[in-house]
């Protein structure tokens, strides 16, 4: 992974099973660099064995608006009005492995 695209800390906690993954992130507001950090996202979530769960929390400088009727089940109705290519992004790979973005949730 290169620094200067994007950064990465990762915690796992070995106790009973499931496996719970905390990974701190710093997505790049660069949207040439933005699809090569979603990679790694998706790269970790295709890792996962069924029993695990991990948890992304940071800054993944993107913007996923507010739209549940579109983005239902992955946005809560609290997120910003505005969706920015990186949280186009970021809907798309979260919509493909059945992830939500709760931070818009509350």
């Amino acid at each position: 992974m290169d620094p200067a695209k994007s950064k990465r800390g990762h915690v796992e906690f070995e106790a009973a099973r499931p496996s719970l993954y905390l990974i701190q992130v710093y997505g790049t507001k660069s949207s040439a660099l933005y699809p090569e950090f979603v990679k790694e996202i998706s790269d970790v979530l295709r890792r996962l064995k069924t029993n695990e769960c991990v948890i992304f929390w940071g800054d993944f400088n993107a913007h996923v608006g507010n739209d549940t009727g579109v983005w239902r089940g992955m946005i809560g109705q609290h997120g910003d009005v505005g969706v920015n290519d990186n949280g186009r992004l970021l809907l798309q790979v979260c919509c493909n492995k059945a992830v939500k973005i709760l931070n818009s949730s509350f």
